[in-house]
């Protein structure tokens, strides 16, 4: 039987509102990863990439770093559209968005309205936006490799090839993916025998490999200039083997803290990912193989000893696409005789929830005090008002969670079907939203905040846009213009040299002669005004980096107050700013006796 007009007018339909929502899911995705890009300055892992795109710019040599597929676009966008922090970013915030791409291209295989859900779960991921917002950021690989696959299903295979040639630019991100899904394609094949061989014909194995080839060309030498960007790219496996062999930095993240990063920034995923496994209504080939993805990818940023928050992002794509399914089988709109118990538990549940977390948000607050030594607790609890109300808040916390799962409990033994999980999922998937969207926003916090996050990569910004205002200010006093000064620095670090990048007079030196005295000199010594080169200098300072400063431990001491606000304590490198005070046009001599 031919299908009817209005059947095709249906199918069309909802194409174009398929469409419709992942453009919208995209939208999203780079909003949260666009927005305010530019509102803090590089942090000293940023400026290293920044540091090497801008020299690439200006065609100095220098020894790139093993991540070409950043450095070398970006040399563009600088020789282009100039420098700064912004475009700095630019390209990893673009090609990061990529991510929601996945849940299209498995849409027929999961579902699609999982396939919707995972998109919009990406698009929102707070580990995906806070990587994707940071220079020379390792989600590029996994947005080039996105939109290879993307282009492929296209039949766009010289587009697709392009792609893959910047995805194996990418540095030491590639490399963790390509073995991690390799483990992943042998553990699927171990468990269900499954094929994966990818049948290519002539054509588009040529054109496949023709792109590639042009990425390596054009992006990997920068139009034949910068031809050690191919070099560079095979210092990631090098770099990536000496992590597990202890010849690079151990890493400052342990296996707590990776495991505490899942459950901070993921628990919306987490939660409907471990239904989706348990449901048995939803376990098909798919669901085993994507929670094969995700234990493989997990447990190999565990036993990674050289493990970063951000490879999470691997795992984080499987268990959004397993959440996905989960997701789409509780929206599905309730039985009629269902609706009031449905609604009914959604509402209360997600105002339950919203006065727990403001509790929970006071009992942060006021944490911190500590009983007085010999006082008993029941005895002090009845005199000090203040530790009442805060072992009440304390209880409230506890309860409340605990009341969710009893009362889910007891109202699905008495009414049958799956309505009452269902209230429960929408109201504790309404605020887990509200979470998620929060903890992504996470990257307009203040600086010592956000020095305390655990996808930063230490050491993290500082106040260096404040120390370059008063840089620009000084020289606007002294010579009139903001960029005319003479400015000697003494510390080599790709951060500074970052910062002073416009200042034409701006120069590195190790150390500070008595007879050579510049307008401005910026150093970390904070005695420097007590030695004879110094002495006609006044002096300020600035936070140039800051790193968390947890004693050790995987989480602060004060865990309530940083999980809601992220404060706890943080260690500063300062950096000084000493300015030649006789040059200021309202400088006076002290008077003569």
């Amino acid at each position: 039987m031919e299908p009817t007009i209005e059947t095709q007018v249906e199918k069309r339909n909802a194409v174009s509102v398929e469409t419709g929502l992942y453009l919208l899911a995209l939208g999203i995705a780079l909003l949260m990863r666009l927005a305010a890009l530019g509102q803090h300055p590089l942090s000293e892992v940023e400026a290293g990439f920044a540091w090497q795109a801008w020299q690439a710019a200006r065609g100095e040599s220098f020894q790139m770093l093993g991540q070409p597929a950043y450095i070398q676009p970006t040399a563009g966008l600088f020789f282009l559209l100039g420098s700064g922090d912004v475009i700095a970013r630019l390209l990893p915030a673009v090609v990061g968005s990529a991510v929601i791409l996945f849940p299209y291209l498995l849409r027929e295989r999961i579902g699609q309205k999982a396939a919707l859900a995972a998109a919009f779960g990406l698009a929102l991921d707070p580990i995906s936006i806070a990587v994707s917002r940071q220079a020379g950021s390792p989600a590029i690989a996994l947005g080039f490799l996105a939109l290879a696959l993307y282009l492929y299903q296209r039949r766009r295979p010289l587009a697709a090839g392009f792609f893959l040639g910047m995805l194996l630019m990418s540095g030491i991100s590639f490399v963790f993916g390509l073995l991690a899904g390799l483990l992943s394609f042998a553990a699927i094949w171990f468990i269900s025998r499954e094929d994966f061989s990818f049948e290519l014909d002539a054509q588009d194995r040529r054109l496949l490999l023709s792109g590639a080839g042009i990425a390596l060309l054009l992006v990997g030498t920068l139009l034949t200039l910068e031809p050690q960007g191919l070099a560079a790219m095979l210092q990631a496996v090098p770099e990536f083997l000496g992590g597990w062999l202890g010849s690079e930095e151990p890493s400052r993240v342990s296996v707590l803290q990776g495991l505490a990063a899942l459950l901070i920034y993921q628990p919306m995923a987490v939660l409907f990912g471990v239904l989706a496994w348990f449901n048995r209504r939803i376990q098909n080939t798919e669901n085993t193989a994507l929670a094969t993805v995700f234990l493989i990818a997990f447990g190999l940023i565990l036993l990674y000893p050289a493990r970063q928050v951000w490879m999470l992002m691997w795992a984080v794509v499987p268990l959004w696409l397993l959440a996905g399914q989960m997701i789409s089988a509780l929206l599905s709109p309730p039985e009629e005789q269902d609706r009031l118990l449905v609604w009914g538990e959604a509402v209360f549940y997600v105002v339950l929830l919203a006065y727990w977390w403001g509790n929970f948000s006071k009992q942060a607050a006021a944490s911190g005090f500590s009983l007085p030594e010999g006082v008993i607790l029941w005895e002090y609890l009845s005199v000090d008002p203040n530790a009442r109300v805060y072992f009440i808040r304390l209880l409230v916390s506890v309860f409340i969670p605990l009341l969710v799962v009893l009362m889910t409990v007891f109202v699905s033994w008495g009414w049958p079907g799956d309505a009452p999980l269902k209230g429960t999922s929408w109201g504790v998937g309404a605020f887990l939203v509200f979470y998620v969207v929060m903890a992504g926003w996470g990257f307009s916090r203040p600086p010592e905040l956000l020095a305390n996050e655990l996808w930063q990569r230490a050491p993290s910004i500082g106040y260096t846009d404040e120390m370059l205002a008063a840089i620009e200010e000084a020289s606007v006093q002294i010579t009139g213009s903001e960029d005319a000064l003479q400015l000697v620095y003494t510390i080599d670090a790709p951060l500074v040299h970052w910062l002073l990048r416009d200042l034409p007079n701006a120069e590195y030196r190790a150390e500070v002669l008595p007879n050579q005295l510049p307008d401005v000199i910026l150093n970390q010594d904070p005695s420097f005004s007590e030695s004879d080169a110094g002495q006609f200098y006044a002096g300020q300072h600035f936070t140039l980096t800051m790193s968390p400063q947890w004693g050790g431990q995987p989480l602060p001491t004060d865990t309530d107050r940083w999980l809601v606000f992220r404060e706890a304590a943080v260690s500063k490198e300062w950096a000084y700013l000493w300015t030649r005070a006789d040059l200021f046009p309202l400088y006076e001599p002290a008077p003569a006796e």
